[in-house]
């Protein structure tokens, strides 16, 4: 099983970086995904706490901003779901405002009257929201399901895998080095720039949150509370 579903990555992209090329001219697949493994490697360590906990275990994720009334129908935005972790909580705006925690305590009660499906997230209510009612939801992501992809970070880490690969393909003397040298610094500066809090993936930047995750400069990521209503 590959660490995180290689986020999605699969190995039959990577000629394509290359064009002309072939699997066979990299390695073949056990070459090509040892490649994008060790790219996941290292962007899960220089991704924050902050953002590892937001991709794998969100907390407090407004997936509802203003219902339609009656409305049954949510979904769950990182999925696979892991089975019994998803918690949700649902009620008027005003009535999120004065929890001094983060885990949902002097919020509504949970809601239980729902049937999820952990594979894709969809979420039905059995009792229908009221009109401009929020709902938020903490839960687990099964992050090794071969289903579960994050599509920023396989991308990324295909870069990654890339300039792995193309270090042995071609020499500095080659019109192909070029992109080689491309691939090695999207990757670097991808990596750094996580590392220093000035970017988040794209799977968590365009959340809500309780705790909002936002991108600072110099120091790492930082949450604070989102504007309510």
């Amino acid at each position: 099983m590959s660490l995180y579903n290689r986020f999605g990555a699969v190995y039959t992209d990577l000629p394509a970086l290359y064009p002309g090329t072939v699997a066979a001219d990299m390695g073949g697949q056990a070459a090509m995904e040892d490649a994008i493994d060790t790219a996941v490697d290292r962007i899960v360590a220089a991704l924050p706490e902050t953002s590892f906990a937001a991709l794998t275990h969100p907390k407090l994720c407004r997936v509802v901003r203003r219902a339609t009334s009656g409305q049954t129908a949510v979904s769950i935005p990182l999925y696979p779901v892991v089975a019994n972790t998803l918690v949700v909580w649902s009620g008027q705006p005003y009535q999120f405002e004065e929890p001094d925690r983060d885990d949902g305590e002097g919020w509504p009660d949970d809601r239980t009257d729902w049937t999820l499906t952990e594979a894709d997230g969809s979420l039905v209510l059995a009792t229908g929201l009221a009109l401009e009612d929020h709902l938020y939801a903490s839960w687990e992501v099964d992050v090794d399901n071969a289903s579960f992809a994050a599509d920023s970070l396989a991308r990324l880490a295909l870069r990654g895998a890339a300039a792995e690969l193309g270090a042995r393909l071609f020499t500095e003397a080659t019109q192909e080095w070029k992109l080689v040298d491309a691939y090695r610094m999207l990757f670097d500066q991808a990596l750094a720039a996580f590392k220093d809090g000035s970017r988040i993936p794209d799977e968590i930047r365009r959340l809500t949150w309780w705790e909002e995750v936002l991108r600072r400069e110099p120091g790492g990521i930082h949450s604070i509370r989102i504007s309510r209503g």
